[in-house]
């Protein structure tokens, strides 16, 4: 899941890929997924232009936070992620996403 600020959208074309990256990425781990390609993929992202990615293990209950300036954070089952300066004033609760 992605998220793209509403003044880049414009640059979003009805057909192909967009030429602009999303702002914040969230990835929602699956139990097939290797540490060293999701690391990669966020890579990728924070290449590309990304400023903020999620990456959720579910089987875990944990969530590592990587931000484009090359620091992360931790947040677990009972902690929030916090929108910071792409998404100001979202808030969710792991726990929420976590919810089966």
């Amino acid at each position: 899941m992605g998220f793209i600020p509403r003044e880049q959208t414009a640059a979003i074309r009805e057909r192909g890929f967009a030429p602009v990256a999303p702002a914040l990425v969230a990835e929602v781990l699956s139990p097939d997924d290797r540490p060293g390609e999701t690391l990669s993929k966020v890579g990728d992202w924070l290449e590309a232009g990304t400023r903020l990615v999620w990456v959720i293990d579910p089987l875990k209950e944990l969530a590592r936070v990587y931000r484009r300036d090359g620091s992360e954070s931790w947040v677990s089952a009972g902690g929030a992620f916090d929108g910071e300066d792409v998404v100001p004033g979202f808030s969710c609760q792991l726990g929420e996403i976590l919810k089966r």
